[in-house]
């Protein structure tokens, strides 16, 4: 779900979002946190970051994306996962660029594929 959510994020905030992820180049990410070894990775006394570093590695991995192929994250499919909504209503293919005044069409049983924008 992360995953997909940064793909949205990136999508809703294309220039600024992608400038700064191509702007680290190859250099790690690392989510400096006070208190989340899992998403981040937590200060020691001696100044090293200990973590999973989850959410760093997420975004190394979707700047990867972002400079071999940026035409591939301009949409991406709502997940497959059961009563996936926002707000009670089902999430529809998001598409770069943001499409401020859209309205979709389609029907439940349709698969989101199907789904348009007009």
């Amino acid at each position: 779900v992360m995953k997909w959510c940064l793909r949205v994020k990136l999508i809703e905030n294309w220039r600024n979002f992608s400038e700064l992820l191509l702007s680290t180049g190859d250099r790690p990410i690392v989510e400096d946190s006070r208190k989340d070894s899992y998403w981040g990775a937590t200060r020691q006394e001696n100044d090293t970051l200990n973590g999973q570093n989850v959410l760093g590695r997420l975004l190394m991995e979707l700047r990867k994306k972002l400079q071999e192929d940026s035409d591939a994250l301009r949409s991406v499919q709502p997940l497959k996962i059961p009563n996936f909504c926002l707000l009670g209503e089902p999430i529809p293919i998001v598409i770069f660029p943001p499409q401020q005044d859209a309205v979709l069409v389609g029907t439940d049983d349709e698969e989101p594929a199907q789904r348009a924008f007009l």
